[in-house]
């Protein structure tokens, strides 16, 4: 289905099906070419998914994971890939409905863990908050999901007025999903509050450009 998406040109655009072509371009991985403990793991994971067990599809995820050299980062991209952008409507849903508080915790961590050791160069300690706001309506129906990235120990002033008279502003005027902002203390990055947003694979993407492109605040 990873491959469908990525590299048809109508699967999920124009259509929802799949054609038989796209199934003969997919590289199947040829069962000859299989060792003999891969053919044996083969044959039990299969035993598995006939006897109807829930627990064995990650088993297969990282099986077929491993023919094709994808390691683990590699295989949270096709799951994020697959839960978010496939042309079905629970698929739909789930992108574009907002991120549970559990999954805006789990992106605050994945983030803050791969700022760590460039914070850690200069004897410093990456700190990722969520912001809370105090106001009603926002805590509510906020469409931003605001980051506060600092030293640990560092106090950032509160973003309710930034985030009301700035970021709205100019995610009104250019369409913008996500927004960074160097203010004083750190870094303010607004993401919209839809799960695609922020899966897994988008903190490492954040994290990248974070270091790539706005470390340099941090510097003093």
């Amino acid at each position: 289905m990873h491959f469908a998406l990525s590299t048809r040109p109508r699967f999920g655009a124009e259509r929802r099906v799949l054609d038989k072509a796209d199934f003969d371009d997919c590289p199947i991985f040829p069962f000859e070419k299989l060792t003999r403990e891969q053919r044996q793991l083969v044959a039990q994971l299969s035993h598995r998914l006939i006897a109807r067990d829930p627990t064995v599809f990650d088993e297969i995820d990282s099986f077929f994971g491993g023919l094709f050299g994808l390691d683990v980062r590699d295989l949270e991209v096709v799951r994020d890939t697959l839960e978010v952008a496939m042309p079905y409507i629970e698929s739909r849903n789930r992108a574009c409905n907002p991120p549970r508080p559990v999954e805006r915790e789990h992106f605050r961590k994945r983030l803050e863990s791969i700022l760590r050791p460039f914070f850690k160069v200069t004897g410093d300690e990456a700190q990722v908050e969520l912001w809370k706001p105090d106001a009603a309506f926002l805590q509510r129906a906020a469409p931003f999901g605001l980051l506060l990235i600092s030293k640990r120990g560092t106090q950032m002033p509160a973003p309710d007025e930034l985030f009301r008279d700035v970021l709205l502003k100019l995610a009104d005027d250019t369409g913008s999903t996500r927004i960074i902002q160097e203010v004083e203390g750190g870094l303010l990055v607004a993401l919209l509050s839809q799960y695609r947003y922020w899966t897994p694979s988008r903190a490492r993407l954040l994290g990248a450009e974070l270091i790539r492109e706005h470390l340099t605040i941090f510097e003093t």
